[in-house]
């Protein structure tokens, strides 16, 4: 849910379960780079392995703000002056 508040400021109200998708998200991008690395230390991928653990938070919560982005940009286009 979005919600328009004073000062053109958004804000964005979790459930439990969208709660639970955004852990399960970052869950996963966490496993994919313990795997990536492990598998990069045997050899098996071939370059250069650049790792984003601990980053997961940034990826997971930009992807869960262009969900919203477009009410935010409806709120603050309709309290912008016109004329």
């Amino acid at each position: 849910m979005v919600t328009k508040q004073g000062g053109g400021v958004s804000t964005q109200t979790l459930d439990k379960s969208q709660l639970l998708h955004i852990y399960e998200q970052m869950k996963t991008i966490r496993e994919f780079e313990e795997r990536a690395s492990k598998e990069f230390a045997l050899g098996k991928l071939p370059g250069f392995v650049h790792l984003y653990a601990g980053e997961e938070a940034v990826a997971v919560g930009v992807s869960q703000m262009m969900t919203i982005l477009p009410a935010i940009i409806v709120a603050m286009g309709t309290a912008s002056p016109k004329g």
